[in-house]
């Protein structure tokens, strides 16, 4: 019987379409005894109409339109957590400001069992978000829906 290759397997996040096009708010670190969590907190975009592309001044821009709710994902036993760029200084970007835009979900886990999640965002700088924990958990997250009514926005 031939040998089975272990190798990295990609694996479908539970909240990546809450968080595609979400607006981060904040990243909290907290230990409870001997464990560490990493609590995100974000808006998640729902749109109440089709995207409208568009072109400006020769750049790709879209148009959306429907509301922003406020989101919690929990990362729980975290045993990794590296932040760059942005992510170190997140409390210095203005609350609205396009930079606060996550772009992309990475899930993964190694041949050895470890978890892996990384984050992408939009920014000037390179910046990165990548968390290894146990597991993630969604959490109900006080506060109202905010509208988005023809923002303008550059384009991926």
């Amino acid at each position: 019987m031939p040998e089975q290759t272990r190798r990295a397997r990609i694996l479908a996040f539970p909240y990546a379409d809450s968080l595609q096009n979400a607006r981060l708010d904040a990243l909290l670190e907290e230990t409870h005894g001997q464990r560490r969590e990493l609590v995100m907190d974000y808006h998640e975009l729902r749109l109440s109409a089709p995207s409208e592309l568009f072109n400006h001044n020769g750049q790709p821009h879209e148009r959306v339109q429907g509301q922003y709710f406020p989101r919690r994902i929990r990362f729980l036993d975290v045993q990794e957590l590296k932040s760059e760029g942005v992510y170190t200084h997140l409390e210095t970007v203005p609350p609205d400001h396009i930079t606060r835009s996550l772009t992309s979900t990475l899930y993964w886990r190694t041949p050895e069992g470890t978890i892996y999640y990384l984050f992408g965002i939009r920014a000037d700088e390179p910046s990165m978000l990548l968390v290894s924990a146990r597991r993630c958990v969604s959490e109900e997250r006080p506060g109202p829906a905010e509208e988005v009514a023809d923002l303008t926005a550059e384009a991926q």
